[in-house]
């Protein structure tokens, strides 16, 4: 085997991604988010920092002593980039997640307030001539607020489960607290659209369509993979960064941006 054949082996052999897990892992310790990045104030050297030590310690140990310096230090930054990668990402995903917990929290009550006005209407004991045009009014909010919820939330969902399987082979990335709230929500919604469908789908002329779940799942298709595409892209070029590869990093930004253009252009209405 020549001496290209056994660098680029060990390149390979040395895979970064179960570094990057254990990355993970050790982040996932802690509860939350914002647990973990408190608990970086108080390191005096930050991990990603001990990650990447680690990765070009091994690379340079198991290179073969007739490799040129070159050669060594295109592995060890091929090496570094595909591990930091793996933590931008995870950083990037968490911190989405973070920020989209509040919004669904919030969201959630107000639907819970909506399926108490329904609950309200049509268990009054005498109803009036007002009170079925003031159930399809709330009847067409609450679906309207929940098709919006459901759909961020199940291409939420979708992004964060393709990024396990796809980059993580399959491990929780998730803090307990986030994955906490994403179970929830899921198991909320469920409810929601039972009670809707039991209560008011079919049994009224202008409501003869169930609210379906699955619908909303499918729908949200190609926006998670609008997420995942711009969670990857971004951490590709964090990592870029990081290496110091401009040039790669300048590529990379040009597709986001290009990418980010069409998208833009393809949600933009038709006029006639």
């Amino acid at each position: 085997m020549s001496l290209h054949s056994r660098v680029r082996k060990i390149t390979v052999d040395l895979t970064p991604e179960p570094s990057g897990i254990n990355y993970v892992a050790f982040a996932r310790q802690h509860k939350s988010f914002g647990d973990y990045t408190r608990s970086l104030l108080e390191r005096w050297e930050p991990p990603l920092e001990e990650l990447c030590e680690q990765v070009s310690d091994s690379v340079q140990a198991a290179m073969p002593e007739e490799a040129k310096p070159k050669e060594v230090a295109h592995a060890v930054r091929t090496a570094v980039r595909q591990a930091v990668f793996l933590c931008f990402l995870h950083c990037h995903l968490a911190t989405l997640v973070s920020q989209e917990e509040r919004a669904l929290s919030l969201t959630i009550r107000l639907l819970e307030q909506m399926v108490k006005r329904i609950l309200s209407i049509q268990l009054k004991p005498k109803a009036n001539a007002g009170d079925e045009s003031d159930l399809r009014e709330c009847c067409e909010d609450f679906l309207e607020t929940t098709r919006g919820l459901a759909s961020s939330f199940y291409a939420l969902s979708a992004a964060v489960r393709s990024i396990e399987a796809s980059y993580f082979r399959g491990a929780e990335v998730l803090f307990d607290s986030s994955a906490e709230t994403i179970r929830v929500v899921g198991v909320y919604f469920e409810g929601v659209a039972c009670i809707y469908n039991e209560l008011v789908a079919g049994r009224y002329p202008w409501a003869n369509a169930e609210l379906s779940l699955e619908n909303l799942r499918a729908d949200s298709r190609d926006r998670a993979k609008s997420i995942l595409d711009d969670l990857v892209g971004m951490a590709e070029l964090e990592a870029l960064r990081y290496i110091g590869d401009q040039e790669g990093a300048r590529e990379t930004r040009r597709r986001l941006a290009e990418r980010l253009a069409k998208s833009r252009g393809n949600a933009t209405p038709r006029t006639s």
